[in-house]
């Protein structure tokens, strides 16, 4: 991967990503390192970190690797105690972990629901509220809460996949209202589905394959192309022009006491 100019510079700064042990969690932790920050990955399983513990090591940055199961509401409280008392208060919050369980309306079960809108849109919630007070407090910082176009799409057998995309994006909008002014960069797309794998509900690897796109309503969807690493890290940096809102799949709030440009 071509090294990142110096503007896109993150040195001294400390990334927390959230489902870092496969897809593009592992690719969200190559960036950032490669930009210069030191990584916290959280994933359920700690084993499962190792690659992404590898990348960043070979990246020349620091990585902690933190075993937490986000659909346990208590484990926002143990990763932030870890965190500071390992490597302190982060600057950037990643909330990427998430799931879906592919079935009819009619077939999911409450348990299913629940598991899907709790490890997608509650743990995001919990995450922020227990690492933002830190962040202001040192200064301010950035949260990016990883959604997906199918937030905004007819998807069949994602209902609550699609419930819980489009809760995070209201929620976003909330964090921005209370802790500070929203960053809108320009994104072609949302991430690639194809080819990333995440885990369902008994912990099973799955992956996502174009069929996703035939289950949506006609025109619906179009297939997204792969996130770009400057599309990516130029989130982080200070707006330096507006958008149509309509273009963006990540939403970004930066926090700041003084409501200051970039960090």
């Amino acid at each position: 991967m071509t090294a990142l100019p110096e503007r896109f510079s993150l040195v001294g700064k400390c990334a927390v990503v959230t489902g870092a042990s496969r897809g593009l969690g592992v690719t969200l932790c190559e960036v950032l390192s490669q930009a210069g920050a030191d990584i916290v990955a959280v994933a359920r399983d700690e084993s499962l970190l190792t690659e992404t513990q590898a990348i960043v090591t070979k990246n020349g940055r620091r990585c902690l690797p933190i075993a937490a199961d986000l659909l346990d509401a208590a484990a926002a409280d143990r990763v932030k105690e870890r965190i500071q008392s390992e490597v302190g208060s982060p600057t950037i919050l990643v909330n990427n972990a998430g799931m879906t369980i592919p079935k009819l309306l009619v077939d999911q079960t409450v348990e299913e629901w629940d598991a899907i809108l709790n490890l997608n849109l509650r743990a995001p919630w919990l995450m922020a509220r227990a690492l933002a007070p830190g962040m202001m407090a040192a200064g301010g910082g950035k949260i990016i809460n990883i959604s997906s176009m199918t937030s905004s799409v007819a998807l069949t057998e994602h209902g609550a996949y699609l419930a819980s995309k489009a809760g995070l994006n209201g929620l976003t909008k909330v964090m921005t209202a209370e802790w500070g002014p929203i960053i809108f960069r320009p994104m072609p797309s949302a991430p690639r589905l194809s080819g990333l794998r995440w885990a369902n509900a008994s912990g099973a690897r799955e992956t996502s394959s174009s069929a996703l796109s035939k289950k949506s309503l006609p025109g619906a969807s179009r297939r997204p192309k792969r996130l770009s690493i400057w599309c990516f890290i130029s989130l982080l940096l200070p707006p330096a022009w507006s958008m149509d809102r309509r273009s963006s799949s990540m939403v970004v709030t930066r926090l700041s006491k003084r409501r200051s440009r970039g960090f």
